[in-house]
């Protein structure tokens, strides 16, 4: 029987861009930073956005969408959202931005 083959780096990151957003969540509480990575490309743009109109600065706009996803990571094992993951990172960069 043959053994399966290890996944490398590219399969890893391009499987976490396939994935839907709860199943990245999932992926991120397990730990996998390519997950985080395919939510922050996936989000980011359209979070500094909300935090821009909030902050008047593009650069503290940034820096509260930063924070948010160092905080999911750091806290990941805790991570658990019902329902829209969008709507909950919104509602997180909005109380970010307020913060910054």
């Amino acid at each position: 029987m043959e053994q399966p083959q290890p996944l490398d780096d590219s399969t890893l990151a391009r499987s976490a861009r396939d994935a839907d957003d709860q199943e990245l969540v999932r992926r991120i509480a397990r730990g996998d930073g390519h997950a985080l990575d395919a939510l922050v490309l996936r989000y980011s743009q359209p979070l500094a956005e909300i935090a821009a109109f909030i902050t008047g600065s593009p650069d503290l706009a940034q820096d509260a969408v930063q924070d948010v996803f160092i905080r999911i990571w750091d806290h990941r094992t805790m991570l658990h959202i019902q329902g829209s993951v969008i709507a909950y990172l919104a509602r997180a960069v909005r109380n970010q931005a307020k913060n910054v």
